[in-house]
C-alpha cells in the first residue's frame, strides 16, 4: 500500500470537509508503477449527495488532460 504524504492528506481532507455533508471527490495523482502519490486534484461533485458522487464531466476532463500533460497518472479516485 502506498504511503500518502501529509501535504496530500491535508489537501484531500480540506476538500472533503468543504464538501460536507455531501461526498467530495478527486484524484490521487502520481506514478502507478511505484505507487507513489504526489498530489490530490479535487474535482467537483455534480450530483451532490451524502451517499454518492459523480465527477463533474468538464472538471474531470480538464483534470485528466492536465495530469496526462504533466506525465503523471491517476493512482486513485
Amino acid at each position: 500500500m502506498p504511503e500518502i504524504p501529509e501535504a496530500v492528506v491535508d489537501a484531500l481532507v480540506e476538500h472533503m470537509r468543504a464538501a460536507l455533508p455531501n461526498e467530495g471527490c478527486g484524484y490521487l495523482v502520481g506514478d502507478l508503477s511505484s505507487g507513489r502519490i504526489d498530489r490530490f486534484v479535487p474535482v467537483a461533485n455534480s450530483a451532490p449527495s451524502p451517499t454518492r458522487f459523480v465527477l463533474d464531466p468538464l472538471e474531470q476532463l480538464a483534470a485528466e488532460q492536465a495530469i496526462e500533460a504533466a506525465g503523471e497518472q491517476v493512482v486513485g479516485i
